[in-house]
């Protein structure tokens, strides 16, 4: 059942003890106004009500609300005019039939009052559209004698236009009765903080974050395709996936320490495999020692290729142990001497136009040492 309640009687008693003048501004529960404008209003529970209590202090701050004669303050805002102060809300509570403030009035708001030249007040309040009182602006001192003054004179001044910045408030992460500065410094903050996580300046343009955010969402979109997901998908998703696929990898650091010891195992195989290459060589007779270091050069740039020399090649040297002779001699000549007549018989028959290989020049000297 709505109360019809919005102006409240004051009387002498009212200003006899300038420490305790409480007066009633607001009815609890739901309420209408004598000429039904804003429809079913509601300040609700006692909870409800201490809300509307902290939005109001929240916006009002350090500044007392203030009381004037006749909603001039109302006036005033619309056509520049001058509103006489006739008290000051000190501070407000939240009792079980309303919200209550305490005046302090000046001399001649308590001179009128004692006078019955003022007997009611008038709250200024701001409703949402859904009739919920969100919170207090003003009171008035009125006299209107010809009207129902159980509700009437707030109802000039009603708004009830959805102007809560609540819900704002909240997706800010801000309490419910965040003040308007409150809520503007955080979204400043927030602006600036997405600037510089886009490389920009604190104060840059909304458009040239807006820009540059959409730049960096296309290469989250490439960063998706990477790691397996469609272009939009969420960041988590992302964050989620390419987690996974790091996890498949090894760091950086032991990467590259990895690779180096695999390049020292693989040069580790390759000498051995030239080592024993070259050492078979030899000991089939098909190289002799003189020629290891050519031998080593060679199988160490073609392995395949030396390998295919040294398993076509005819011997050039007797192989060890097959007669009981060491690999590196032959007859009576050692392996320096032999290279050293290949040598010089290569020289010699250079003299008169002759091209011999090395090998040619082995064969020749040992065939003729083993006669």
């Amino acid at each position: 059942m709505n109360q019809p309640v919005n102006i409240f009687e004051i009387s002498a008693a009212t200003v006899a003890d300038q420490g305790e003048n409480w007066i009633k501004l607001l009815p609890a529960g739901r309420f209408r106004l004598r000429d039904g404008r804003g429809g079913d209003l509601d300040a609700g529970s006692v909870a409800d009500m201490q809300k509307i209590v902290d939005r109001t202090r929240a916006y009002f701050g350090s500044t007392d609300l203030m009381i004037d004669y006749d909603h001039e303050l109302v006036r005033a805002q619309k056509d520049g005019g001058r509103a006489e102060a006739a008290g000051w809300i000190k501070d407000m509570q939240v009792r079980v039939d309303g919200i209550y403030g305490r005046v302090e009035w000046t001399a001649a708001a308590a001179a009128k009052i004692r006078a019955l030249e003022y007997r009611y007040i008038s709250p200024w309040f701001q409703a949402l559209k859904d009739g919920r009182v969100h919170q207090l602006l003003n009171a008035a001192l009125v006299n209107m004698p010809a009207l129902d003054l159980s509700a009437i004179a707030a109802s000039l001044f009603v708004s009830t236009e959805d102007t809560s910045m609540e819900k704002i408030a909240k997706a800010l992460g801000l309490a419910d009765n965040a003040s308007q500065d409150a809520i503007l410094a955080a979204i400043t903050d927030r602006h600036s903080k997405i600037a510089a996580a886009v490389g920009l300046a604190a104060d840059a343009k909304f458009d040239d974050v807006v820009a540059a955010v959409s730049a960096g969402a296309g290469g989250m979109g490439r960063i998706a395709a990477a790691v397996g997901l469609a272009g939009n998908a969420a960041l988590d998703d992302i964050v989620a996936a390419a987690a996974g696929s790091a996890s498949q990898f090894v760091p950086l650091a032991r990467f590259n320490d990895l690779k180096v010891q695999l390049n020292d195992l693989s040069a580790s195989v390759s000498k051995r495999d030239v080592d024993e290459a070259v050492q078979a060589a030899i000991d089939d007779g098909k190289i002799t020692p003189a020629q290891e270091i050519w031998a080593r050069n060679y199988a160490g740039a073609d392995l395949a290729g030396f390998k295919s020399f040294a398993a076509s090649a005819q011997p050039v040297v007797k192989p060890q142990g097959k007669d009981g002779l060491p690999a590196d001699k032959v007859g009576d000549l050692t392996a320096d001497q032999i290279a050293a007549k290949a040598q010089a018989y290569i020289a010699e028959q250079g003299k008169v136009g002759i091209v011999v290989d090395i090998i040619a020049a082995v064969n020749h000297v040992t065939e003729q040492a083993g006669k």
